[in-house]
């Protein structure tokens, strides 16, 4: 008996650990996405200007429905 408690303690002492492991974990993943998130937000509009351009940009880049047959 003596054996499955030390076992026990063991096992709680890793699962406190893996449990601290992972409120770090997404702390900091949290922290660096927010900080993502404010960079894109800084940026201002990803949209282009002009759709025709970027329709064309996907013709000769050989994506999507409008694509040039034979180009990839």
């Amino acid at each position: 008996m003596s054996a499955l408690g030390q076992e026990k303690s063991v096992l709680e002492k890793k699962i406190d650990d893996l449990r601290a492991f992972e409120r770090d974990y997404r702390t900091r993943l949290k922290t660096y996405l927010d900080s993502q998130v404010r960079e894109l937000a800084g940026r201002g509009s990803i949209a282009p200007a002009d759709p025709m351009r970027t329709q064309q940009g996907f013709a000769t880049s050989g994506f999507g429905a409008h694509a040039e047959p034979g180009r990839r």
